[in-house]
């Protein structure tokens, strides 16, 4: 799923169904487009005019006009589409698959195409889209400062089986990663070095989101609750009130004030206060 910097347009897909949309922060939705897919990642510009949606089997889909129509850029040679990711004006967009880095000056119509073997898995990306960063198995991540024109990779100190999601402030200086088993890591300087939160516990962490500065941080378990920091990621908060559940994924707008959340065979989750308080929608 995937919202706007104000989380009024939002975008969101069923497993083997159709895309949804909302125009109205989520209080209702309407299917938008009905392709039989599993899909695996959504991303919005800052107005939520442009948006992208990727599938499980590799194919990606691009929409202009908030999500009411989509253009097919094909199936793409990943196998898979993991996550996806583009700059404010969802111009610059970049993919993950099995193995590779794909990235696109012209809003998905053509993709530079760079293999990796270890990986890559989650991904994230600076306002301007010129910073991306891709954690990849085995703890090691991969980076690049140009848009995807070349990448540099270097083992750290974070190791676990699989990562699952990366976010960034708006510059990506600060970046917070998670996975599972295991603790959320932070990096203030743009992944060179990285910090075991241990204050956050080890769990199986499924998704994470932050605001454009990376103080507000929300993040989801697979078979537990959510959590959230408003220091960077030093301290969290269990938040019971959104119930234990298979969380799959979270977005929230510029501020991380508004949040919406996904549970596997559940309902999706509204929160107006940083993700203390859950109001279930479109079960």
């Amino acid at each position: 799923m995937a919202c706007d910097s104000t989380c009024t347009n939002m975008v969101a897909g069923v497993s083997g169904g159709d895309i949804f949309t909302s125009q109205d922060g989520g209080v209702t939705w309407n299917r938008k487009i009905n392709l039989s897919k599993s899909w695996s990642s959504f991303s919005s510009s800052l107005d939520g005019t442009k948006m992208v949606a990727g599938s499980t089997d590799g194919y990606l889909y691009t929409s202009n006009d908030s999500g009411v129509t989509w253009i097919s850029r094909g199936q793409l040679p990943t196998g898979a589409v993991y996550y996806t990711t583009c700059d404010t004006t969802c111009t610059k967009v970049a993919v993950t698959g099995y193995g590779t880095f794909l990235t696109s000056n012209n809003s998905g119509a053509n993709f530079k195409i760079d293999y990796y073997t270890n990986g890559p898995f989650a991904l994230t990306s600076s306002a301007d889209g010129n910073v991306l960063m891709a954690p990849l198995h085995g703890g090691a991540i991969a980076r690049s400062l140009d848009s995807g024109l070349t990448w540099d990779y270097y083992q750290n100190n974070m190791s676990w089986p699989s990562w699952q999601s990366v976010a960034c402030d708006s510059s990506c200086t600060k970046v917070v990663a998670v996975g599972g088993p295991g603790y959320i890591y932070t990096s203030n300087d743009t992944g060179a070095t990285w910090i075991q939160r241990n204050n956050s516990g080890s769990r199986n962490w499924n998704f994470v989101a932050c605001d454009t500065t990376c103080s507000k941080i929300i993040a989801v378990v697979n078979g537990g609750y959510i959590y959230t920091s408003n220091d960077s990621g030093v301290t969290w908060t269990e938040q019971t009130s959104s119930g234990s559940r298979s969380w799959l994924a979270v977005a929230c707008d510029s501020t991380c004030t508004k949040a919406v959340a996904a549970a596997q065979n559940d309902a999706l989750y509204l929160s107006h206060n940083s993700g203390v308080n859950w109001t279930s929608y479109l079960g």
